[in-house]
């Protein structure tokens, strides 16, 4: 066991001024350190006895803290030192330190069992029986849908997850639904190793952990205290576990994950640009949806990167099952059809909670139109944000115009294509300190309807009035003409980009 890993369980200060290997196998407890240390022993002593020895080299030390020490007097030039509490002795150092190697001992030996029963080609319920018999408890492996893979064979076990995997082969709706699985996937979400779960949707405590392929979340496994309670030792097996799995289902394609990654890898060849129809047969391959009826492209995005984007990935393919989805660049793609306005109230709530942004693309029929929905579910999170819209979900419809001036922008001065009345209100606004150019712009967004300006900017209907009739005495237009209206509108538009641009 490594001496940092030793300092750190014991929560003990773990200074290093030598260069070799720092491998614990024995304990020795010393007086004085032997002149020749065997490097892979640990030596106990105090302090005050390390402190009256002139040379050490290539040793490690556990030291009670037995007098005061200034940390430049404790620079050996070769040696590994962990400095214990002043209320230790020697014993219960030399206790404590020989049960964390026996722990380490017991866990390598488990670990290389489970190891040769992997690269052996043992199946996965021999496997899970394994994991079982070393944990001593029941466990469970799903997949990332909660589809049940296998799990060992304890009886009289009352848990949710065994009955209704037992039952279904995955978990029901109400459950996946319900506020107690919710906190657990969010606990699930936010760790990148294993959790212990307290009681959380059944009537025992697990440890679950991810097994992910390429940063790509395939599957969970899981240890419940049916037989014992589980530990914070047993996070460590299985987070070794899951490192196992992951290797087993990398190299076994009997599964379902190899579907879902030769369609993850298919979808981004599309938003790469591929257009080859011989490659894949998109009708089916690609998103199991008939392409001339219409997709969307939706990407799921952080506005700060807290999270892995393979916690983002599990969590979306949770939100939307079923869904065609997949992880490209810095986002999550996930492929719409036009069923998919159901979905918007939870999406909203799911982009709150866990502080996204969704952008959603413009419809297309063809494969070959992957990579531009793909950019434009980009562009309208970019220009959502620009505009400072207050809402977590952009369509690239709101934004096309927006779009086409900022595309404009960078071969044209727009300023010279805006209508003169805008520029000259802007600045009529700030040498007066009024706000009439907000009053034209809500007034032109709800296309000269006076009842629902009035409700946006809350005032009487006949302070808008007044407003309007002073607009167009300022700026010598007829806000009653269409095209007037029309051009207006396109200019503060313009104008909005010239802003952020510059």
């Amino acid at each position: 066991m490594q001496m940092h890993s030793i300092a750190k369980t014991l929560k003990a200060k773990y200074l290093s001024t030598g260069n070799f290997s720092a491998d614990i196998l024995s304990l020795q407890l010393s007086d004085i350190p032997l002149e020749m240390p065997d490097p892979q022993q640990l030596h106990i002593l105090r302090l005050s006895s390390l402190l009256n020895t002139s040379t050490l080299e290539k040793i490690n030390l556990a030291c009670i803290s037995d007098i005061p020490y200034e940390t430049e007097a404790l620079k050996f030039p070769d040696c590994n030192i962990i400095l214990l509490p002043q209320s230790w002795n020697e014993l219960e150092a030399f206790n404590k330190i020989q049960d964390l190697l026996d722990e380490d001992l017991c866990f390598m030996v488990n670990y290389i069992r489970l190891k040769e029963a992997i690269i052996g080609g043992q199946s996965p319920q021999q496997f899970v029986d394994l994991c079982s018999e070393i944990l001593g408890n029941t466990v469970i492996v799903s997949g990332k849908d909660t589809k049940l893979i296998t799990r060992s064979h304890l009886n009289d076990v009352k848990s949710i997850l065994w009955d209704e995997h037992g039952k279904y082969g995955f978990f029901s709706e109400s459950t996946v639904e319900s506020n107690q699985y919710r906190a657990m996937q969010k606990k699930l979400y936010n760790s990148p190793s294993p959790v212990i779960l307290r009681k959380m949707i059944s009537d025992y405590t697990t440890i679950t952990g991810k097994i992910e392929i390429d940063n790509f979340q395939v599957g969970y496994f899981s240890v419940m205290d049916t037989e014992k309670p589980v530990t914070k030792s047993d996070k460590r097996m299985v987070a070794a576990i899951c490192d196992l799995l992951t290797y087993y289902f990398k190299n076994n394609y009997s599964h379902e994950n190899e579907e879902t990654l030769e369609r993850n890898k298919k979808i981004q060849y599309l938003l790469k640009g591929g257009k080859d129809s011989r490659r894949f047969d998109f009708y089916t391959e690609i998103a199991c949806l008939h392409l001339d009826a219409g997709y969307r492209i939706m990407i799921v995005k952080h506005k700060s990167r807290r999270e892995s984007l393979a916690v983002l990935l599990s969590w979306t393919m949770k939100l939307m099952p079923g869904r065609a989805i997949a992880e490209y660049g810095e986002n999550v793609v996930v492929i719409l059809d036009n069923d998919y306005h159901d979905e918007e109230a939870r999406l909203d709530r799911f982009a709150s909670e866990h502080d996204l942004y969704i952008g959603i693309s413009e419809q297309a029929t063809t494969a070959d139109k992957f990579r531009e929905c793909y950019d434009r579910a980009l562009k309208a999170v970019e220009l959502g944000l620009l505009l400072g819209e207050k809402k977590r979900r952009f369509y690239y419809s709101d934004y096309a115009v927006f779009h086409l001036w900022q595309m404009l922008s960078e071969y044209s001065d727009l300023s010279q294509y805006c209508h003169p009345a805008v520029p000259r209100l802007l600045e009529y606004d700030r040498s007066h300190r009024t706000d009439f150019s907000k009053t034209l712009q809500v007034f032109l967004r709800h296309n000269g309807n006076m009842s629902s300006t009035a409700e946006t900017l809350s005032i009487h209907r006949a302070s808008l009035l007044y407003r309007i009739e002073k607009l167009q005495e300022l700026l010598d237009i007829d806000l009653n003409d269409v095209k007037t209206r029309n051009y207006l509108y396109a200019s503060f538009q313009m104008m909005w980009i010239l802003k952020y641009k510059h």
